[in-house]
């Protein structure tokens, strides 16, 4: 048995020099970088460490696409327990994307494979993203060339004889999902323990005797026009670095005797705040119609639309919006696909949004993560539609529905889109109009880049532009439709029948609170408050308090590691495993900061953290810090609360 651990290289994001950058070619100087050992695939590592010690015949093989310095990282792996390591190193392999990535990847596994290298029964474990490119697309693809399920977002693991159960997140909390299908493909979240922080000398001594294994282009006998920038889907055109907006962040320390008074300022300055009417946020493009004389793509817009805890999401609406406005500039229509039954009340919400056809897949469970059967349902659709453009939003299901959907396809995919802008586009001195300009922050958010898709508009199926985007960056306008087309398909003909159960974990949800998304005002617990008395008596509270004074409901949220310690529910969890709120005001009481946090909340106008630690990466990018025990502070902050009223 063998398990195959993929690492990339990546670069340090907090590190990054201005002369790093090919502006010409949209990549980066990789020599100019401090380069380590990603860290989602470090842990993808101790998962496979750790199946080893429950079946001591697997063999780990770790796998890595990269330059010939790479070495030094495959060294460390072999340090920390694996048995091998192999290294794909060819220049024809520079300015790949993820489609073209993936390709090299799973071709690699296979020659591996034809040279004896490993058997043909295997796991592949990797993380679940890298740190630079940060769009968990590779794993989806490698999957979809390896004909192999996809078990995404891994918290936990086991192996027995010879079946794997991974414990996996989706967008309802949970579910454990169990098989004996090889080859699989599965990706780990942080969630699980990283890998120790030294190893043992004996152990540094193997890792120097291991040979690391090149192999090339020619070893492998690729196809050219497949690898490398020539083999990629996805253009960067433009690489820009995002404006700097440094905020006047007012820090209030509750050991000093004025903290009443500030307290107080500030509070009347958030009644202003709130007692302003709401500004409709520029989409980015106004949706007057373009001249498509000349467009170079023809077809309809697509949204893909999910059904969560039975609702369709607020980020389907986004998206659907988002899709009927590119629509009225290219003069098609816009249509949605969505995994689930026959809905009327889905299909009169879309059409209230613009939406002319929607097409339910049915035969499938709405709430699992059953990548492969759902992927190869709607790029069935997507065929048959043949669309110019199809968006998704980038949450747990999209951001691993949507790669693999690029990769049957054959076409490119951008990720969390900030943006989305249809523009043309000048390509080796030839003008493409009417191109779709798919713009998102990468590095950790240090650059912004404008990428396109350019395709041969001559072959009998062309690709569609394809791009995922953050929930919550763009408005979900109204804008109903004449009428509204229904079509239904069952999925029964795609799915891939592999030997495999899924157990969904029943997660506690809160029926008294409504939707995190629809409240102006967010109070969010983080993992200062350690007990559920502590929500009860002190935060709850103070959220009616609140209430009181902004005379505006104020919803509850938490981070995950609440909701892991079972003090509040899924529905309550704000971040990128849970949803994505943006109020007028946020209220983070203990909350530390962490980037998968920060993504469900940083379109918020007014941030205010409540910590003891003055380092805490949320106070960072607060408008108002207040230093202090969190019950003290909110104890003096409820005192001049019950002095208000509202003006």
């Amino acid at each position: 048995m063998d398990i195959i651990a993929f690492a990339k290289y990546v670069p340090n994001i907090d590190r990054i020099p201005d002369n790093a950058w090919d502006y010409e070619k949209g990549t980066l100087l990789r020599s100019r970088l401090q380069m380590h050992f990603n860290s989602y695939d470090q842990v993808a590592l101790n998962m496979a460490l750790s199946i080893r010690q429950q079946r001591s015949d697997v063999r780990i093989t770790v796998l890595s696409m990269g330059p010939s310095s790479a070495t030094d990282m495959l060294k460390e792996a072999i340090a920390y327990g694996a048995d091998q390591a192999f290294l794909l190193t060819d220049k024809k392999f520079a300015g790949a994307d993820t489609i073209a990535t993936a390709y090299v990847l799973s071709e690699g596994i296979k020659y591996l494979q034809s040279t004896g290298k490993i058997s043909h029964e295997y796991a592949v474990i990797c993380g679940m993203q890298s740190t630079d490119g940060d769009t968990a697309q590779v794993p989806a693809q490698v999957a979809y060339y390896l004909d192999a399920p996809l078990y995404p977002y891994v918290t936990d693991l086991t192996m027995n004889d010879k079946e794997f159960s991974f414990h996996c997140l989706n967008t309802v909390g949970a579910m454990t999902m169990t098989t004996s299908q090889f080859p699989l493909v599965a990706t780990a979240t942080k969630l699980y323990k990283k890998l120790a922080f030294y190893v043992s000398l004996d152990d540094m001594v193997r890792a120097n005797n291991t040979p690391i294994s090149l192999i090339t282009v020619d070893d492998m006998s690729l196809d050219v026009n497949r690898i490398g920038l020539t083999g990629s889907k996805t253009r960067v055109i433009k690489i820009f670095f995002p404006e700097k907006q440094e905020k006047e962040r007012q820090v209030l320390d509750s050991r000093k005797d004025n903290f009443k008074s500030e307290i107080t300022d500030m509070i009347r300055s958030q009644i202003r705040l709130l007692g302003q009417s709401a500004e409709l946020t520029d989409s980015g493009v106004a949706s007057e119609q373009l001249d498509t004389s000349a467009s170079y793509y023809s077809g309809d817009c697509v949204s893909l639309c999910e059904i969560v805890d039975g609702y369709l999401s607020q980020s389907s609406l986004e998206t659907s919006s988002r899709c009927v406005q590119l629509a009225q500039q290219l003069g098609v229509n816009a249509m949605a696909v969505i995994v689930s039954k026959t809905d009327a009340e889905v299909v009169q919400t879309l059409q209230t949004y613009g939406i002319k056809k929607v097409v339910f897949i049915e035969d499938l469970d709405e709430d699992s993560v059953c990548v492969h059967d759902r992927a190869r349902a709607i790029a069935a659709v997507l065929k048959d539609l043949k669309p110019q453009i199809v968006i998704a939003s980038a949450t747990l299901t999209g951001r691993v529905i949507a790669p693999y959907i690029s990769a049957e396809l054959n076409g490119g995919l951008t990720a969390d889109c900030s943006a989305l802008e249809l523009r043309d586009t000048v390509l080796k001195k030839e003008t493409y109009s009417n191109i779709l300009h798919q713009i998102r922050p990468a590095l950790g958010g240090n650059i912004m880049a404008t990428i396109v898709s350019i395709y041969d508009n001559t072959e009998d199926y062309v690709p569609p532009q394809m791009a995922t985007v953050r929930p919550g960056v763009l408005d979900a306008v109204e804008a109903p439709a004449e009428s509204c087309e229904v079509v239904t398909v069952s999925a029964s003909p795609y799915k891939l029948n592999f030997s495999e159960t899924y157990t969904p974990h029943q997660v506690q949800q809160d029926d008294e609170q409504a939707d995190l998304t629809s409240f102006e005002v967010i109070v969010c617990v983080g993992n200062a408050v350690d007990t559920p008395e502590s929500v009860d008596q002190v935060i709850r509270p103070f959220c009616r308090q609140l209430e009181r004074v902004f005379n505006t409901p104020v919803g509850l949220g938490c981070t995950r590691a609440i909701v892991d310690k079972g003090m509040l529910p899924h529905n309550h969890q704000i971040g990128q495993t849970g949803v994505v709120i943006k109020p007028k005001l946020y209220i983070g009481i203990g909350v530390s900061g962490a980037i998968q946090h920060k993504i469900g909340m940083e379109q918020t106008e007014m941030i205010l953290s409540i910590n003891t630690n003055p380092e805490a990466p949320l106070n960072s990018f607060s408008d108002v810090v207040l230093l202090g025990d969190y019950e003290k502070v909110i104890e003096q902050f409820s005192g001049q609360l019950s002095q208000l009223s509202v003006q």
